[in-house]
């Protein structure tokens, strides 16, 4: 059995990086994505100023790293749904697996029992002829000793 998907594990890559950099967060609507690389953008150019600007250079560090764990934030609760998809659809196949395994097992059974059912009533046929033919093409119809 095969699945079907809509996107292919090709198009995953793409459809994420899309996403990510279009995504919006933030009341203003502009993607993380170009917000950290305003506040690097800002922290590298008051770096390599020649001013003594270290209180400022201090606080556009901080506020780089603010917006680094408010983009990564998102992304370690994604890997984390993603890894939990995947686990669910390994012990999804694992039982997909199991359950093909069971009805293929079922089947033989009822295919065996089926063959001793015809062998058992040729052999009634051939042990009393008098017996008229079972009704239903294959199965033991109405015949019950306690009956006869």
């Amino acid at each position: 059995m095969s699945a079907h998907f809509a996107f292919g594990p090709q198009e995953d890559d793409a459809i994420i990086k899309h996403r990510l950099l279009t995504r919006t967060t933030t009341t203003r609507g502009e993607p993380p994505l170009k917000k950290l690389q305003k506040k690097f953008m800002s922290f590298a150019t008051e770096i390599e100023k020649d001013a003594d600007n270290t209180s400022d250079c201090e606080r556009l560090y901080k506020a780089f790293l603010q917006e680094i764990n408010t983009f990564e934030l998102p992304l370690l609760k994604s890997k984390a749904v993603v890894d939990a998809n995947i686990r669910e659809k390994e012990s999804f196949n694992e039982l997909q697996v199991e359950i093909e395994r069971q009805i293929l097992q079922k089947s033989a059974r009822m295919e065996n029992k089926h063959s001793q059912g015809q062998w058992i009533e040729q052999a009634l046929q051939l042990l009393d002829p008098c017996l008229p033919p079972v009704a239903g093409g294959g199965s033991f119809g109405n015949i019950h000793p306690e009956t006869q």
